[in-house]
């Protein structure tokens, strides 16, 4: 088969492209799966292309700012050093903070790098587990707004899949099987896997969906409406549709949001800076 052929080709054709190719050579439908699919690629591609050219400006502020910090804990703050150490009072308390910073930086820089490639390691090691890659893949889908990316990413997939397959007389329990296996997220193959053994039991798609948590009711809903009408592969895509342009706006506002938020935390890391300065400035006047 073309799939098994792909997968010892190159490295190139993933899990994903190559079980695609599977369902639509089981379904008749290659050539339409094939460029739905190329279709999304693209759409990742635009993605990553946004969030390069999001991510250039603040990418350099953000050099800009750890040089900036670099000079001040190891040029400037000595000498700030040397100025306070006749003053009769106490330190002030940013530059007491600045000073334990350097200190820390200085001395125990390369046990920092260490445990940072500790760090690194023991991430690895943790995340080879398959245990572990299902609980993480669990998590992403938890995280605030990127997570809304990842499921709803997965939502599209897996309606446009299935919606072709149904559409071109698979039947439904094969159909699920064979989408099943083109989803990547580890947490949700295993609802799919649960939503599959019910409807093996002979309930309904919709029944089965909201049954496992997996899926949001207006989804569930859309659904029922092809399920009861005899038009489920016509209510699938376009259940694929709603949830691909709801993804674009999430999209678009990750994009507007990463800029200024670290251009937020940049500003409060150079103001905070340079009310260091000024306050060790004022009390060496005084």
């Amino acid at each position: 088969p073309m799939h098994s052929a792909l997968s010892r080709t190159s490295k190139q054709f993933d899990p994903l492209y190559c079980n695609l190719v599977k369902a639509g050579e089981a379904s008749g439908s290659l050539r339409t799966i094939l460029h739905q699919h190329g279709i999304y690629l693209k759409s990742q591609m635009e993605l990553k292309a946004k969030l390069t050219s999001a991510m250039i400006y603040p990418a350099f502020l953000m050099v800009a700012c750890i040089g900036v910090v670099g000079i001040f804990i190891f040029y400037l703050l000595p000498q700030i050093i040397s100025l306070l150490e006749g003053m009769s009072g106490g330190k002030p308390f940013g530059v007491k903070v600045a000073i334990q910073l350097g200190d820390l930086l200085r001395n125990h820089w390369l046990a920092m790098l260490v445990g940072l490639m500790a760090l690194v390691v023991l991430i690895k090691v943790w995340h080879g587990v398959e245990k572990n890659k299902q609980s993480w893949d669990k998590y992403k889908m938890r995280i605030p707004l990127y997570g809304k990316v990842i499921t709803f990413g997965f939502y599209v997939q897996w309606l446009k899949t299935l919606g072709n397959l149904v559409g071109n007389g698979v039947p439904l329990v094969q159909a699920l099987e064979l989408t099943q296996e083109t989803v990547t997220n580890r947490h949700a193959r295993s609802h799919l896997n649960n939503l599959l053994l019910k409807v093996k039991d002979g309930y309904k798609l919709t029944r089965s969906m909201r049954s496992v948590g997996l899926f949001t009711p207006n989804m569930i809903d859309l659904i029922g409406v092809g399920e009861s009408t005899g038009k489920l592969s016509k209510a699938l895509n376009r259940a694929s549709e709603y949830y691909n342009k709801r993804l674009n706006v999430i999209l678009a506002n990750l994009v507007g949001i990463i800029s200024p938020a670290i251009l937020l935390a940049m500003a409060l890391l150079v103001g905070a800076l340079s009310w260091t300065m000024i306050q060790a400035i004022y009390e060496t006047i005084g």
